[in-house]
């Protein structure tokens, strides 16, 4: 099947990354296949959600109402406290320095890269002409001594992240790729982490770049996984589960795979029914999580 313009298919690093990990989850959760989520959010993706806006409007110099934010997003009282201590922190602690430092150029950049981009010779028949490569990054900016660009990618999380999963994360290799992309000169994707602590502000930002080699071993491989996906939205029904001992435990879509086990089967056809997928607290996304941003 030869993908077109009204057959189009859009990949984020997010969904490569769940399609390495699981194939059975990519496929819940894939805007290319059944693009589910849980009807509620869990706190934590709602926290990071709105500390995300804040932060935005922070490097934008609009004002913040943080009460309003806390409402649409349904934060109690005990956490918006925090979230108010930790923004404070930020923005008597970093934000000033940042703002000496770079003029901010966008926020929420959205890139999308054609694959044939990143891989020239991948096909001559033009099969896969419809396949972009997309995302959107927290914050970019433009260096105000050197004039080159970089971006930042907030994490609002509860402990840092490890050295090791920094260095070999996708996601700011693609970020820095999109940049070199879209402006040319791009320097450093910073990982911007903000701890969720209740009486004291902690930060840590790595700053990550890499050389053409990196990059060249990083684009092989992340393209050879898109084509796998592009296979698998149009021509695969049945995904095997991967079971993990954490990861099970910690899945959004560990109801749905008990319930197809019951079942016993792999194809995720069993699902697609919309009272279903409701008592079991999921429901189709009408529209592409990055337009939601």
């Amino acid at each position: 099947m030869k993908l077109t313009d009204t057959n189009k298919i859009n990949i984020d690093v997010s969904e490569v990354k769940s399609f390495r990990e699981c194939t059975r989850k990519w496929a819940f959760s894939s805007r290319n296949k059944m693009h589910l989520r849980a009807k509620e959010q869990k706190l934590p993706l709602r926290m990071g959600t709105a500390f995300h806006k804040a932060l935005e409007r922070m490097y934008l110099g609009t004002y913040i109402k943080l009460d309003d934010i806390v409402e649409e997003l349904e934060i109690d009282e005990q956490n918006a406290k925090m979230m108010e201590l930790n923004l404070g922190g930020y923005y008597n602690n970093v934000l000033k320095h940042d703002l000496e430092k770079f003029a901010v150029v966008n926020t929420e950049h959205r890139f999308n890269i054609p694959l044939l981009t990143l891989t020239p010779e991948l096909c001559s028949d033009g099969s896969y002409n419809a396949v972009n490569i997309t995302g959107s990054i927290d914050l970019v900016f433009r260096d105000r001594q050197t004039g080159k660009y970089g971006g930042l990618e907030h994490k609002y999380i509860r402990n840092f992240r490890p050295d090791v999963y920094e260095h070999l994360d996708e996601q700011p290799k693609m970020y820095f790729y999109a940049l070199e992309h879209d402006f040319d000169d791009c320097e450093v994707i910073g990982i911007n982490q903000i701890r969720k602590l209740k009486t004291k502000f902690d930060h840590a930002r790595t700053h990550m770049s890499y050389t053409p080699k990196q990059l060249e071993n990083f684009i092989e491989n992340f393209t050879a996984t898109c084509i796998k996906i592009v296979h698998s939205s149009l021509q695969i029904k049945s995904f095997p589960a991967r079971p993990g001992y954490m990861s099970c435990q910690i899945c959004d879509y560990a109801p749905l795979c008990l319930y197809m086990n019951e079942l016993g089967t792999d194809n995720i056809s069993v699902l697609d029914d919309k009272e279903l997928l409701g008592e079991y607290g999921f429901e189709k996304r009408l529209i592409d999580h990055l337009d939601e941003k």
